[in-house]
């Protein structure tokens, strides 16, 4: 019975996305295809959460699904395939990746790359080239993120092309810094860190406390979603008042100074080997919490500082009380041209998709006290999955009981 309402419910968020069910279909879990190969479900986009993505990714890939075809030799094409339905085993979970479709991102080139990819998508593709399903963004999806309605010489290539944003975990972003020199203040306001990073009226860190030495700006490259939320957070363009010999992009090898000082976000690393600025102590820098929580080789030997008198920690950033926090977002063509969202991104991505749809409708053994539906063939509780794989890549989920995934639509301009 669990299983019937589970499946009626499903079917109805389908026909939400305008996805036509045929006959032999109708009975199939909510957004899998059935016996055929399995689909790529392919994201790009922000450098932020590409290891988050890669991590859920890899749960989705390994969640228990359908029972396959047998591998035959020589091969049929049946391989990878679901059995029909009437031939799996009882028990079988139906709730996670039950075709079994394959979920992978490209290499990080910056939240608006991520976007650019999907607003260009065209048809038929470039041999060899797959769609992008979904990119990956760390930054709101502001004005700046709609697809232009003119494009390759085509006026009308976007014309109503709308793309959601699924807001599905939260991160922030702060200022860091490297110890060694005379105790300063390592709390700033954003009025001081505006004075900093754009103002330029702060440029010694005897003005907050500490040793008479000239503060190293460093920022990140511009088109990045992290670099966008900073510059939005403090109030400008956070290049400003690097000098121009510093962010011309002429870094050779072996480097010759000046060296560039607007670099990959988060990538505290970058200002400890600039041998430009030796004494990284004097560098302020800009990093993702996640980000800085989960990756000790991206976060080097920076540390937090703390904005307006809070520390970035998750109950501060959850409260609202830390001043710099944001979403973290996967968007996807929602409507007007095609190619359009497929059904398997949206199970794996989507508003109501495998990260962001209620515990009840994720599979759990039979016994778990936990949030989910039990399944005989389930080996572990699937919700309780999904939140540890965002908190254990240093993020907070946004929903725990409830559908708590916040979704905003942009459409083209």
């Amino acid at each position: 019975m669990k299983r019937s309402l589970l499946l009626l419910a499903a079917g109805l968020a389908v026909l939400a996305f305008s996805t036509t069910l045929t006959p032999a279909q109708a009975a199939l879990p909510p957004f899998m295809n059935g016996s055929v190969q399995p689909t790529s479900i392919i994201g790009s986009g922000s450098d932020t959460t590409h290891f988050l993505m890669d991590a859920l990714s890899a749960a989705y890939n390994q969640s228990e699904g359908c029972e396959l075809v047998s591998v035959n030799f020589p091969e049929t094409g049946t391989e990878n395939q679901c059995k029909p339905e009437a031939q799996q085993p009882a028990g079988t979970v139906t709730t996670e990746n039950y075709d079994h479709d394959v979920a992978w991102g490209y290499f990080p080139q910056g939240s608006n790359a991520g976007r650019r990819q999907l607003c260009s998508q065209t048809n038929p593709r470039p041999a060899g080239v797959p769609f992008v399903t979904y990119a990956r963004s760390s930054s709101a999806p502001d004005v700046g993120f709609q697809c232009p309605v003119s494009a390759y010489g085509n006026p009308t290539l976007n014309q109503g092309l709308k793309l959601r944003f699924v807001a599905f975990a939260k991160d922030a972003l702060t200022w860091v810094y490297w110890a060694g020199q005379t105790p300063f203040s390592t709390n700033l306001t954003q009025s001081q860190l505006n004075d900093i990073f754009v103002d330029c009226t702060i440029t010694n860190w005897s003005q907050i406390g500490g040793e008479n030495q000239p503060i190293t700006v460093f920022t990140a490259i511009p088109g990045s979603g992290s670099r966008s939320s900073w510059d939005t957070f403090v109030g400008g363009s956070s290049d400003v008042c690097i000098p121009a010999e510093y962010k011309d992009g002429n870094n050779t090898t072996p480097v010759a100074c000046p060296g560039e000082r607007v670099v990959r976000e988060h990538q505290a690393a970058l200002v400890e080997d600039d041998v430009c600025a030796p004494n990284e102590r004097y560098s302020i820098f800009f990093a993702s919490v996640g980000v800085h929580n989960s990756q000790p080789a991206a976060k080097a030997s920076s540390l937090f500082g703390s904005v307006e008198g809070f520390a970035p920690t998750e109950a501060n950033i959850q409260t609202g009380d830390f001043p710099f926090s944001r979403f973290m977002y996967n968007a996807y063509r929602l409507s007007g041209p095609a190619p359009l969202v497929n059904a398997q991104t949206l199970g794996f991505v989507g508003s109501n998709g495998w990260i962001c749809k209620p515990a009840g409708q994720h599979a759990k053994p039979v016994g778990d006290p936990g949030l989910g539906t039990e399944f005989v063939k389930a080996s572990r509780n699937y919700h309780q999955l999904v939140l540890d794989t965002i908190r254990d890549q240093g993020f907070i989920p946004l929903r725990e009981a409830g559908n708590k995934c916040n979704v905003v639509d942009v459409t083209s301009v």
